[in-house]
């Protein structure tokens, strides 16, 4: 499995000429010192402020999204007033209906009777079909426009969507929101928003520990966005995964490759980046 997926990576076009070297097969071992501990924490404080990074970004979504449901619910309040001057005009008219109504199915009855009475059934049989041909057509008139209010297609919304799966994660339901991105890229991998939902696979594995499939989701968001701005840390992720997998030659070209892309990373990379390279040595 770490060979199909090192076989991706160099599809991805993210390595360089040395990706087509043999893969290691196991990774080197170090001995845990206080410094490497150190590194371990501060890993998982950067996962922290990650998360809450993303906390942040979903109460702002949220925010904007309830000042957009005040907006339009001010707008339907202003259009109260014209509608409800315009019902009494209309009122009157399904008054009238139900008064015709009556008078049709009271004459079939009547005709009958006769019918029965004097055994003549050609001329009243023609006067009584008509009738409650009237009746019966009104409703499948009233019915149609339910039919059509029921066919209507339901639209995908990425970025509802992506948001959904970023709620699923903050609140450590990381199997619902695999789910969720998994649908995503199944189904709508050529979507502008394809890339972050990869990412957001990615991360999805890679906390659940299913390095084989974390490091497919992460190589697919190479594929998709090359020059993308998640690329390094992209990079450290799949050394990562590498480096779980027992293949440290193509965990060493992950990292290496990290090094050529982000010159200058931030602080919370950086260290990520620092922790990923003091856990196995690379040749």
């Amino acid at each position: 499995m770490a060979k199909l997926i090192g076989k991706s990576l160099i599809m991805a076009g993210v390595c360089l000429g040395a990706l087509s070297a043999p893969l290691v097969a196991s990774a080197q071992g170090i001995k845990e010192t206080e410094a490497s501990r150190a590194l371990v924490r501060l890993d998982a404080l950067e996962a922290q402020i990650r998360d809450l990074t993303n906390r942040v970004e979903i109460l702002e979504a949220q925010n904007s999204a309830l000042k957009g449901e005040l907006e339009q619910r001010k707008a339907t309040t202003e259009n109260v007033a014209p509608s409800n001057v315009a019902v009494p005009e209309v009122t009157p008219q399904p008054i009238d209906a139900p008064v015709a109504a009556p008078q049709a199915d009271m004459q079939p009855a009547t005709q009958i009777n006769n019918q029965v009475a004097n055994n003549q059934v050609a001329n009243n049989q023609a006067t009584s079909v008509n009738p409650p041909a009237s009746s019966t057509a009104s409703p499948a008139t009233a019915a149609s426009p339910s039919v059509s209010m029921v066919a209507k297609p339901a639209v995908f919304d990425a970025n509802k969507v992506l948001q959904s799966a970023k709620t699923k994660i903050q609140a450590g339901e990381y199997q619902n929101a695999e789910a969720i991105l998994t649908d995503f890229t199944d189904n709508h991998a050529d979507d502008a928003n394809a890339p972050e939902a990869f990412w957001l696979l990615g991360e999805t594995r890679y906390v659940q520990q299913a390095w084989a499939p974390a490091a497919q989701a992460y190589v697919a968001y190479l594929n998709k966005a090359p020059t993308g701005p998640k690329v390094p840390d992209v990079l450290v992720r799949i050394a990562g995964a590498f480096r779980e997998l027992g293949d440290n030659g193509q965990r060493c070209k992950a990292l290496n490759e990290y090094k050529r892309r982000a010159p200058n990373p931030s602080a919370i990379l950086k260290a990520r980046a620092d922790a990923e390279m003091a856990k196995a040595p690379c040749p």
